[in-house]
């Protein structure tokens, strides 16, 4: 064995790593190649992988020939494969060669993006490819952006900002007191909203669940009178979060008379876009962006549809320094020195320590070219569209709500059914579906009615891969029902 001297005499050796990385490289390409060949979901028991490990930090140093050995035998059976075309579980992940490339430049120039000074081509690119994002979502060139890990995290940035706003700038120095604030969002937000209010002080009891219509949008009218009971009674109303793409079902809220209400009200606006905007850069789609342009603050996830690996968001502010306001912090061994200001990214987030994110998002943009991340996100609707007309065709199959995007519910609801065995019986589906390996799906519950979820987004999911799908669920449907 090696001294521990030998050892770190490696840890950058160019020679070696050339060696090491044709293995990688190999083992990528490999794996790639077997997308469609493996289980998409394994079936192991909790606690199967960890028996495979080590229970102590080995001592022994390992080659990369070994360790990929190990990844094979001892991690990648207990894997579930998201870049395979029959992965529709969530919303998809979506990668390609180039971004898997971009991710080890990141790696290998390591720098932190904190400040302009830290590495100033890092912050100007970084500013660069979000002004090009947002002018192609229709944000003008007046709209600031700032990388972020994802929209969880976009959305905690943009309502610290609207907490601040709220109070004055009082809750940056004393804390939230007094009089709660009070925040707005459909029954169907994504629970990223929820934690936001919890990690903000302001409280779940004070995240104000608005009421949905006939398709799962939030309903201004409902909106209006919460607002205004909350006025009544004492209450600070301070921000409005809507969705384009709720998680559900892809829901639009009313974007235009909701950013009414908040223009009337004085509360910001956010929109968590963080699926469905990447939907904008298609034109046919541009109907369930308007009025977008009238928020205080937007997220996307890039990392959800264009192509880009994780973890990649993008969020928009209309005003950079009500950001600023919030988040700057600067001790005396982080200050610039000279007269000019160029942007220091610390200074508009939660993250010091900023990985090099926007050299994925350039060369996946650059690599592919609006057009063709265009092209994959229109495909992905209309296959969605087309499974949604098999559905309606079916005796039993129904549908809440056509997909506005890529993601299709669907439900076995023949009348013979009360509505408890119908969910049992639909929750039967998805497990099996799951445990088959052939596909992956997941569910969700509208109002006390369980469906089965298919989110379509991989640029390689074809019509072949839902017609498999398909035939699968109604087997599993005919069967189980017969029992």
């Amino acid at each position: 064995m090696e001294s521990p001297e030998q050892a770190v005499s490696r840890f950058r050796d160019p020679s070696q790593f050339r060696d090491d990385g044709r293995l990688v490289v190999e083992w990528v390409a490999n794996y790639l190649a077997s997308a469609g060949s493996l289980p998409v979901q394994p079936t192991e028991a909790p606690g199967t992988t960890s028996a495979r490990l080590p229970d102590q930090w080995p001592e022994r140093p390992g080659s990369v020939a070994e360790l990929l050995g190990e990844l094979d035998r001892d991690i990648m059976p207990g894997m579930t494969h998201w870049g395979d075309p029959s992965f529709f579980g969530y919303f998809p992940c979506t990668n390609s060669s180039v971004g898997m490339l971009a991710d080890l430049l990141v790696s290998a120039t390591n720098v932190s993006t904190m400040k302009w000074s830290t590495s100033p081509a890092a912050t100007e690119l970084e500013e660069r490819v979000l002004r090009w994002l947002g002018e192609a979502i229709g944000l003008d060139a007046s709209w600031f952006g700032v990388i972020a890990e994802g929209g969880s995290i976009s959305t905690i940035i943009a309502l610290a900002a609207a907490r601040d706003r709220a109070t004055d700038g009082s809750a940056r120095q004393l804390g939230i007191g007094g009089v709660p604030l009070r925040m707005y969002t459909s029954d169907q937000a994504h629970s990223s909203v929820d934690k936001a209010v919890i990690t903000l002080g302001i409280g779940e009891a004070n995240l104000v669940k608005v009421a949905s219509g006939d398709t799962y949008a939030m309903r201004p009218d409902a909106l209006r009178s919460a607002i205004r009971a909350d006025r009544a009674a004492g209450l600070r109303p301070a921000a409005v979060i809507a969705t384009i793409g709720t998680t559900s079902t892809t829901s639009v809220d009313p974007i235009s008379e909701i950013a009414a209400i908040c223009r009337e009200e004085g509360l910001w606006l956010h929109i968590d876009a963080a699926y469905g905007g990447n939907a904008a850069l298609v034109p046919e789609l541009h109907r369930h962006f308007v009025g977008m342009e009238l928020a205080d603050s937007v997220v996307l996830d890039p990392h959800k549809w264009l192509m880009t690996p994780l973890e990649l968001s993008c969020l928009y502010l209309r005003d950079r320094d009500e950001l600023r306001r919030t988040f700057s912090v600067t001790p005396a061994y982080l200050a610039n020195h000279g007269d000019d200001e160029p942007t220091d990214f610390m200074d508009y987030s939660l993250q010091l320590g900023r990985s090099f994110r926007a050299l994925k998002l350039w060369m996946v943009m650059r690599h592919h070219g609006r057009a063709a991340l265009a092209e994959t996100i229109r495909r992905s609707c209309a296959l969605a569209e087309e499974f949604a007309g098999w559905v309606r065709e079916a005796p039993g199959w129904e549908i809440p709500l056509s997909p506005p995007f890529a993601t299709l519910c669907l439900r076995f609801a023949p009348p013979s059914l009360q509505l408890a065995a119908a969910n049992a019986l639909n929750l039967e589906i998805q497990e099996a579906i799951n445990r088959s390996g052939l596909a992956f799906v997941s569910r969700t519950v509208l109002r006390g009615r369980l469906y089965l979820r298919v989110a379509i987004g991989h640029p390689d999911t074809s019509a072949a891969h839902l017609t498999r799908l398909w035939d699968e669920i109604q087997r599993l449907a005919r069967d189980l029902e017969a029992r």
